[in-house]
C-alpha cells in the first residue's frame, strides 16, 4: 500500500537518482520477504512497470526544426538550452529506469524502456543532427544509455531484436 500511495500521488520522481535508488531498494527488500509468485508482489511489480512506462511516454519530446534566420540570438539560445536540457532529463529518466529498476523488475520492463528509446529518444537525437548541432552531447547521452542497456540482456535477447534494431543501428553513429 505504501508504494501504491507513492505512485498514485506521483510522489516518485523518475528523474531523481536518490528516489530511484531508495524506492527500488525498498521494493527489492519487500520482494525478498515474499515469494515473487505472491499476488501482492506481482501486482506491485506490474504497477511499477506501468508507472515507468507512463512516465516515459508522458515525457515531452522537443521536435526541433530549422530556426528562422531573423530570430533574435537570445531566443535561439533559449530554444537550444531548453532542448538540450530536456535531452538531459530524458537521458536521466532512462538511465535511472534501467540502472535501478532492472535489478528489481528484470525483463518485465524491457518493452517499455526499449520502445521509448527506439521510438522517442532516437527521434530526438535525429532532430538535433538535422539542425547540425554539436554531436558530442548527443553521443554522450546515447553512450550513457547504451552503457546501462549493455548491463542487461535486452539488446541481445532474440525476443527484442525488432525493437532493438534501431538502437543497435544508432550505436554505429553515436558510439566511437
Amino acid at each position: 500500500p505504501a508504494v501504491e500511495f507513492v505512485l498514485d500521488d506521483s510522489a516518485y520522481n523518475l528523474l531523481s537518482t536518490e528516489q530511484s535508488r531508495s524506492l527500488s531498494t525498498f521494493v527489492s527488500e519487500i520482494s525478498k520477504l515474499l515469494p515473487r509468485s505472491n499476488i501482492l508482489v506481482e501486482k506491485l511489480l506490474s504497477r511499477l512497470v506501468t508507472y515507468i512506462r507512463e512516465t516515459l511516454q508522458g515525457t515531452a519530446i522537443p521536435i526541433l526544426s530549422t530556426i528562422p534566420q531573423n530570430v533574435p540570438e537570445e531566443l535561439e539560445e533559449a530554444v537550444e538550452y531548453a532542448s538540450f536540457g530536456q535531452l538531459g532529463r530524458i537521458q536521466l529518466a532512462i538511465s535511472n529506469s534501467v540502472k535501478f529498476w532492472h535489478p528489481v523488475l528484470g525483463d518485465k520492463m524491457a518493452e517499455a524502456v526499449l520502445d521509448f528509446v527506439s521510438s522517442q529518444f532516437l527521434f530526438l537525437l535525429s532532430s538535433f543532427r538535422a539542425l547540425g548541432e554539436p554531436e558530442d552531447q548527443c553521443k554522450k547521452a546515447f553512450g550513457s544509455i547504451w552503457a546501462e542497456l549493455e548491463k542487461t540482456t535486452w539488446l541481445n535477447d532474440s525476443g527484442n531484436f525488432l525493437v532493438t534494431a534501431p538502437i543497435r543501428a544508432a550505436a554505429t553513429v553515436y558510439l566511437p
